[in-house]
């Protein structure tokens, strides 16, 4: 279960880079989806920026869900194969580069979490559960934080070192959006 789901991240983040490119600003993006999730704010990610933002919200469902991908260094702006008339749309970018890493923001969805994971702990104050597949590279993030339901995911993690750097950048930028919303 825990494969499949990785290789899911991994197939799915080659799909989204195919995808619709959009001229809009990241603040016009972010402005846009408070319309529908009026808490959300993208992570700041030291050392990385913004390659591409997705609107993965199923017509059919009732929860909202965006895919940030980052990227070490973001390059020309991609050509699209997709429209308006599929499900997934870019709402920013996407640009050339390697996408490291992708965190997904949505509204709580009721009910249990069909993932199991097998860590839990308690990082820069913030309770996770993750799973990390040494031959893929692989770490799968999942937390709640204000309100809504954050899953990270990286390929490139090749050690614990590594493991440590992510789950810790991924933590303090969760809780510096925290620290900035009460300002």
């Amino acid at each position: 279960m825990r494969k499949s789901l990785f290789i899911f991240f991994t197939f799915f983040t080659v799909f989204l880079s195919a995808c619709n490119p959009s001229d809009r600003s990241l603040a016009e993006v972010v402005r846009d989806i408070r319309e529908t999730i009026p808490n959300f704010t993208i992570p700041v990610l030291d050392g990385y920026e913004v390659n591409s933002v997705f609107d993965i919200s199923l017509p059919q469902s009732d929860t909202s869900a965006f895919i940030i991908n980052y990227t070490e260094r973001k390059g020309k702006k991609l050509k699209s194969e997709f429209g308006p008339e599929d499900s997934i749309q870019a709402l920013y970018g996407p640009y050339e580069g390697d996408g490291l890493l992708e965190i997904g923001i949505s509204e709580p969805v009721a009910g249990k979490s069909t993932t199991e994971y097998e860590n839990t702990r308690t990082v820069n104050g913030l309770t996770i559960q993750y799973n990390r597949s040494v031959p893929l590279n692989a770490i799968l993030i999942s937390t709640k934080f204000n309100g809504l339901s954050y899953l990270a995911s990286s390929r490139s993690i090749t050690n614990e070192y590594e493991e440590e750097q992510f789950l810790e950048l991924f933590t303090k930028a969760l809780k510096e959006l925290g620290e900035n919303r009460n300002e």
